[in-house]
């Protein structure tokens, strides 16, 4: 397992985290996300030879993670900036920032399979080629 590539990729999660948190970015993060997802998926079909699934989905999950834990410790910015998820997130019988961290793993797994498959799409052009 390359660590350092995974996390590397991974501190992406980190950036749009912040952008959530200081903006509200309803429209624009997915966007970010998807692009992304093309550049990493190509980061990984070129640099890792063997065990793609497992880089590409722990990718996924440090990803959701990274994300999750920035707008979770920075709360109340994320939540005073993006109404539509306050809303949601104080209709939840649990708190706000448990609510968050659940979201951004599953965000995370979902990415990372997202990822893998766009990974794979790459991998069979260039053997058609």
């Amino acid at each position: 397992m390359n660590w350092k590539l995974i996390i590397s990729y991974a501190s992406f999660g980190v950036l749009v985290g912040l952008l959530s948190v200081f903006t509200n970015s309803i429209v624009t993060e997915p966007v970010f996300w998807l692009i992304y997802a093309f550049i990493a998926a190509y980061g990984f079909k070129t640099k890792v030879p063997s065990n793609r699934i497992a880089h590409v989905l722990f990718f996924g999950i440090l990803c959701g993670i990274f994300n999750a834990g920035v707008q979770a410790l920075l709360a109340d910015s994320y939540l005073a900036n993006n109404p539509v998820f306050a809303r949601e997130y104080s209709a939840a019988p649990v708190s706000p920032k448990a609510l968050i961290m659940f979201t951004g793993l599953l965000f995370g797994i979902i990415y990372g399979i997202i990822v893998f498959v766009i990974t794979m799409i790459y991998k069979s052009k260039a053997t058609t080629e």
